[in-house]
């Protein structure tokens, strides 16, 4: 089979996800929401990579009929890539998520009571923010994501952004981490219209300390490529490491009240969900 150059830019557009409506709000708590909301598939199978030709599409169409919650958006997104990438690539793509879930990787992650560490980390402006300063001001809620290119977490960030006057509104800050380097992070505050702080752990320094680092399995390295995914210009580095998906909200004594951690990046935690630990934070 001949090599093949995709772009992933003829199936999902960063302009097309900042136009996805608000979300309707998932009334399940965390454990509930776990169980029913995020949806798993373990097809395995070796991969080699075939050129086809894919017509641009994005599967939202928003009316009010239509009222999804951010999951349903997510397993919109994956349905569209089953139906438009060629089949042994989205079988590497599951195949790679069903070996980094059996790595154990998410029981590693940093838990419930534990403290955080401290941080000190670039905004997408190149201002130090640091923890202590956040706690100060109430519950911070931390998350990461692996950066604008991947069509997941602008989904997930514009959920987050859709929430944030109900955050606020309990005296919470929240603040999304990714390894990108500042500029790409700038990108990213300003495509997707961010009014929340979006900061840089360059080189997953601080992701490492939550338990959360991955390096990108081989198999997807040469897919990414040919999507058009540069992730040592998005990062700084050739480390190809990457952090799971993950939401902390931590107390304002800086231990964590509840944490969702996925080791699949298409499933992530409503922002509802969020509304209720911080509740429990006070």
């Amino acid at each position: 089979m001949a090599a093949v150059e995709l772009d992933i830019a003829s199936t999902f557009t960063i302009d097309d996800l900042v136009e996805l409506p608000h979300h309707r709000p998932c009334n399940l708590s965390g454990r509930e929401h776990f169980e029913t909301c995020k949806s798993r598939t373990t097809v395995v199978s070796n991969v080699s990579v075939e050129k086809r030709d894919r017509t641009p599409t994005f599967p939202f169409r928003w009316n009010e009929e239509n009222n999804m919650t951010l999951q349903s958006d997510l397993n919109a997104i994956t349905a569209n890539v089953k139906q438009q990438a060629p089949t042994e690539v989205f079988a590497a793509m599951e195949a790679a998520n069903v070996k980094l879930a059996d790595s154990g990787l998410a029981n590693k992650a940093a838990a419930r009571g534990q403290s955080i560490p401290e941080f000190e980390l670039p905004d997408a402006n190149g201002n130090l923010v640091r923890s202590k300063d956040l706690l100060r001001k109430g519950p911070v809620v931390i998350s990461f994501y692996r950066g604008v290119w991947c069509p997941y977490c602008s989904v997930e960030l514009k959920a987050l952004q859709d929430r944030l006057a109900d955050i606020t509104q309990r005296g919470a800050t929240l603040v999304a981490i990714s390894p990108q380097t500042p500029d790409s992070s700038l990108t990213t505050k300003e495509k997707l219209e961010l009014a929340f702080p979006v900061l840089s752990d360059v080189g997953n320094v601080l992701a490492r300390k939550f338990g959360l680092v991955f390096a990108l399995d081989p198999t997807l390295r040469p897919i990414y490529t040919a999507f058009g995914i540069d992730l040592q210009a998005s990062n700084g580095d050739a480390s190809w490491e990457l952090p799971v998906s993950a939401t902390y909200v931590v107390g304002s004594d800086g231990k964590i009240v509840d944490v969702f951690v996925d080791v699949d990046y298409r499933n992530r935690l409503e922002p509802d969900v969020i509304l209720q630990w911080l509740d429990k934070a006070h």
